[in-house]
């Protein structure tokens, strides 16, 4: 008799776990299946339209995120605009005029070409001429050198562009821009490079 007690509280016992392991079972994979898809959406970035992170060494770019402040606190970086061989440049807002412009901040290594960058730029917007290409030239407001984790960085601070051509051209109806913007375009072009050579200054690059 006492043998058979305990047999029958035994499978009780059995039982009850089996109903509990039943139930919390049941549980998970309710709580499984009212998991919602996420939101977020990841797109492909070319590996052509980002920096190299192994530039961001001792002499490379200077890491920026967003909510980093320049210069004092005056500069706080909004967005990232691009990036080139000697630079990245960030869309920022100018706290003292509450307004946009954009930060190219140069590699450490390639500071010194940057300096020399805004003695140009200064000198174009110091000099008196009544050429219209004066307008279209970029303007240098500020600039400023800092130390950063990778060295010594200079800093331009310049009016926020709008969209470049080729972006233009890729927002475009087969990549090819309306006759009028591309006249536009052109005349804005040869009124700049006017008024740049006007001061003795040639430009160097491809673009």
């Amino acid at each position: 008799m006492l043998a058979a007690n305990r047999l029958l509280r035994l499978a009780e016992s059995r039982n009850s776990r089996s109903l509990q392991l039943h139930f919390i079972s049941n549980n998970t994979r309710k709580a499984v299946n009212q998991v919602k898809p996420s939101k977020v959406k990841y797109e492909y970035v070319d590996p052509d339209e980002v920096e190299r992170l192994d530039y961001y060494v001792p002499g490379g770019y200077h890491p920026v995120q967003i909510g980093d402040e320049f210069h004092v606190g005056r500069y706080v970086i909004v967005h990232k605009l691009g990036f080139g061989r000697s630079a990245t440049t960030w869309l920022a807002e100018d706290k003292q005029n509450n307004r946009l412009v954009a930060l190219k901040i140069s590699k450490a290594e390639s500071a010194e070409r940057t300096i020399h960058e805004s003695q140009v730029l200064t000198r174009l917007g110091q000099a008196k001429s009544q050429l219209s290409g004066k307008a279209i030239v970029q303007t240098l407001l500020d600039s400023f050198s800092f130390l950063g984790p990778n060295g010594s960085h200079q800093c331009l601070v310049l009016d926020a562009a709008r969209i470049n051509i080729d972006e233009a051209k890729e927002a475009a109806y087969h990549r090819l821009l309306h006759l009028l913007p591309s006249r536009a375009i052109a005349s804005q072009l040869i009124l700049g490079v006017q008024f740049v050579h006007s001061q003795g200054i040639v430009h160097g690059g491809m673009s």
